[in-house]
């Protein structure tokens, strides 16, 4: 009777590892409350930026790479601004917030979406 016991208890407990395993395997982001952030870029080309419209959560980094010209990056905003970017230049911003960030290149762009101008979606 005891050691029928002790395999019912020893069944009972590997059933109950299985589950537990199984189900966060199943469910990879259960327990985890924000999904991790994942970096975006953005490539400056043909007077446009590419893509013209990112989504990313809070923690991400954005990368605008200029392939070609001299252009900027500028938040409406004034949240963010790089530096002049001449060809493969780079400027990165990192999104803290969540909300929606329209930019422009200030010398072929303007504030509102005007001529080459894009926005960062920040999602939590």
């Amino acid at each position: 009777m005891r050691k029928k016991f002790i395999l019912g208890l020893a069944i009972l407990m590997c059933s109950f590892v299985f589950l537990s395993v199984s189900g966060s395997a199943s469910h990879p982001a259960a327990g985890n409350k924000a999904a991790a952030a994942v970096d975006k870029t953005v490539t400056i080309k043909n007077f446009q930026f590419t893509p013209k419209n990112v989504t990313v959560k809070v923690g991400s980094t954005v990368t605008w790479l200029n392939k070609e010209g001299t252009h900027t990056v500028t938040a409406d905003n004034g949240s963010f601004q790089s530096p002049n970017l001449s060809a493969d230049k780079s400027y990165s911003h990192k999104f803290t917030k969540a909300g929606t960030y329209r930019y422009y290149c200030s010398f072929h762009g303007g504030a509102g979406g005007a001529d080459m101008s894009g926005t960062v979606t920040v999602t939590k």
